[in-house]
């Protein structure tokens, strides 16, 4: 693949979607447990994908690769010579529950070389939580970014506050992240109890994830977006590369070497996106973390509302869609307006 039409300059974050298999069978897990038993990773397992994923990478500059999905990512076979092969001219970005030996990680990929490792901590399915533990630290002394994530579902809430004290005892970041699915019949994160939030919100570090439990999917369309000119999600199973994760807009294919990256930042398409790369976004959390943003307590009302009236769309816009987002099971309630957001 050459280099790619309407790269902007400066970093890329290319997020590839392994869609194998996962040796955890977690009872929260939003992918499903028979999609999981029957996956087998697609053609960025063979030597052929690897190359052209790489090529990939070369052709849009310089890049943070993301390698994520809905199984593990270390169980790809080529796993090791992907990371390093991409890590000699790029940098990393994982997701795993890190069940793996980092040894050999090490050797593949330096530490200079990597954005973040984000490790998600399961109890109910490791084995071994003292082995988790010692593998945590051994990367965090050799100088890995490291953030340690726990979904918090309802039934798990009581291990935070003893998981968070080891973690940061250790200085290393533990994130608390929402759970999206059903339980009990309720759909969360909507459905989390002024009760479950006084348990949780005092974990939470960052306004991202607050909002994300207070206030559930934000409604993004027709905002200022970056994704397809500076992010794009790629599925490795058949190769078409997208806006991101909540876009159906075609970008390009892996496997059929092209891809036409956006000019600049567009409209978002999605009416519930979660991909980060909202513009209106990125400017307040710009001068919200300037302010010293870090959430000791609930972020104050005043904030909040001119967070809304920046990422917000016009309400009425969304009324025809009603029964739709309700039908995806998507957090509405009252309209709120920048100068009430309390609902």
């Amino acid at each position: 693949m050459a280099a790619t039409e309407n790269a902007p300059a400066g970093p890329q974050r290319v997020s590839v979607v392994l869609t194998g298999p996962c040796n955890y069978r977690c009872f929260y897990c939003c992918v499903g447990h028979e999609r999981l038993r029957g996956a087998r990773f697609g053609r960025l397992a063979t030597p052929e994908g690897e190359r052209q994923l790489l090529q990939l990478l070369d052709g849009l500059g310089s890049c943070v690769l993301n390698l994520c999905g809905g199984g593990e990512v270390a169980l790809l076979p080529n796993f090791l010579s992907l990371c390093g092969g991409a890590a000699r001219n790029h940098r990393l970005e994982l997701i795993s529950n890190f069940s793996w030996d980092p040894t050999p990680f090490r050797r593949a990929v330096p530490a200079d070389r990597v954005d973040s490792l984000i490790l998600s901590l399961h109890p109910e399915a490791e084995s071994d939580l003292v082995g988790f533990q010692r593998r945590v630290l051994e990367l965090g002394e050799a100088g890995y970014p490291l953030q340690i994530i726990y979904v918090a579902h309802p039934t798990r809430l009581g291990a935070i506050p003893e998981y968070h004290g080891f973690f940061t005892r250790h200085s290393l970041l533990f994130r608390v992240i929402p759970f999206r699915g059903e339980f009990e019949g309720r759909h969360y994160p909507q459905a989390y109890t002024a009760e479950e939030l006084a348990r949780i919100l005092p974990y939470v570090v960052d306004f991202s994830t607050h909002y994300g439990f207070t206030r559930g999917a934000r409604l993004h369309w027709g905002r200022p977006c970056a994704a397809g000119h500076r992010s794009f999600l790629l599925f490795e199973e058949d190769g078409r590369i997208l806006r991101c994760q909540h876009s159906r807009t075609v970008l390009g294919n892996l496997y059929d070497g092209w891809l036409h990256a956006l000019d600049r930042p567009a409209p978002c398409d999605a009416l519930v996106c979660l991909c980060g790369q909202c513009q209106a976004e990125e400017a307040f959390l710009q001068a919200y973390y300037r302010c010293g943003g870090q959430l000791a307590a609930p972020l104050p009302e005043t904030s909040l509302r001119e967070y809304a009236a920046l990422c917000e769309p016009d309400w009425e816009f969304y009324e025809p869609y009603r029964e739709a987002l309700a039908a995806q099971h998507l957090h509405w309630g009252a309209r709120p307006s920048p100068r009430d957001t309390s609902s």
